[in-house]
């Protein structure tokens, strides 16, 4: 029995539906509760369960999002981000009146229930919540756009048998302000994706390869503690498989030189990981990297392409 609470949200999971109901009779003894039958809407996401796949979108809170910024009517764009945007800090003293703040954080939302495909762009321009201009919100308003001509599209989730497995990459020096690089990983297990990140590194690395390295640490943190919850729930994993594009890094995990002595102690414990062989680091080509849609704006092809990867599907398709 797996029950994920939220506030006062509850889903309940079980394959034994005589105990699913006895569960639900004796909380009700205890609390103030309404059954609302199977799962189809939380939270702002809607779910639909038929013929062993799950589904889930949340087209409804897009369109809401879209009148509040009186954006319903707005043109859409194949990109959250057009490829190349480098934004700078406001430089004038004045403030403008803009819903900005406003805008993204109903934007971080989306991106960490549903919408992997905005997660770069989210995080980018939230850096610049106490120091926007119109230059940023145009930019907030093309994910608006973006968002309108997808609002359609479902994460896919089915029954394959696999285990889970992992990709990390990094866009080493991407921010023209303090020059840190960006860190995106995912995790992928039944047909889709079910863990993703996109964020700035904390410090600024000397080289790709310990941008690299650094991101394939924060996806070593991620894989122990899915590989714990995967185990827990009766789903096994003697280790977790997680892909990287630069070999450098790799070697970093297997074979430490004198050249890693700068790098913090905290990023080293991908290699205890690593050693007890509670995850393994293989090479994948950086055409097919997954993480790559995490770390920076990518033309739309490449674009596309990677969200179809993730199990991402127009409705009725």
């Amino acid at each position: 029995m797996i029950i994920a609470v939220y506030v006062d949200d509850l889903i309940i999971a079980s394959s034994n539906d005589q105990a699913l109901n006895k569960l639900k009779i004796d909380l009700q003894k205890c609390f103030n509760m309404k059954d609302l039958g199977n799962l189809n809407y939380c939270l702002g996401t809607n779910f639909c369960q038929k013929d062993g796949i799950i589904t889930l979108n949340q087209k409804k809170y897009i369109q809401d999002l879209l009148t509040k910024f009186n954006m319903q009517d707005c043109k859409t764009v194949s990109t959250p981000m057009e490829v190349g945007t480098k934004l700078e800090k406001r430089t004038s003293e004045e403030q403008e009146n803009l819903p900005y703040q406003n805008l993204i954080g109903s934007l971080m939302y989306l991106s960490v229930a549903s919408r992997p495909d905005i997660s770069f762009a989210v995080s980018y321009l939230s850096q610049f919540n106490n120091c926007y201009s119109n230059q940023h919100w145009i930019a907030a308003k093309r994910v608006l756009r973006y968002l309108k001509g997808t609002m359609d599209m479902n994460l896919i989730y089915k029954k394959t048998g696999n285990q889970i497995i992992g990709f990390a990459d990094a866009d080493w020096a991407s921010c023209t302000v303090d020059r840190r690089s960006y860190t995106g990983y995912c995790f992928m297990f039944a047909g889709g994706i079910i863990i993703w990140e996109s964020k700035k590194q904390r410090t600024v690395a000397l080289s790709t390869a310990k941008a690299e390295y650094m991101s394939l640490t924060e996806a070593s943190k991620e894989a122990i503690h899915s590989k714990n919850l995967a185990n827990d729930m009766g789903i096994l994993h003697e280790k977790i498989l997680i892909y990287n594009d630069n070999q450098a890094a790799q070697r970093l995990v297997v074979n430490p030189s004198s050249k890693s002595k700068h790098i913090s102690i905290k990023e080293h414990f991908i290699r205890d990981v690593a050693q007890r062989g509670d995850i393994e680091i293989c090479y994948m080509r950086s055409e097919e990297m997954l993480a790559d849609i995490l770390t920076k704006p990518l033309p739309k092809i490449q674009h596309e392409f990677l969200i179809r990867q993730f199990s991402f599907k127009h409705s009725g398709s």
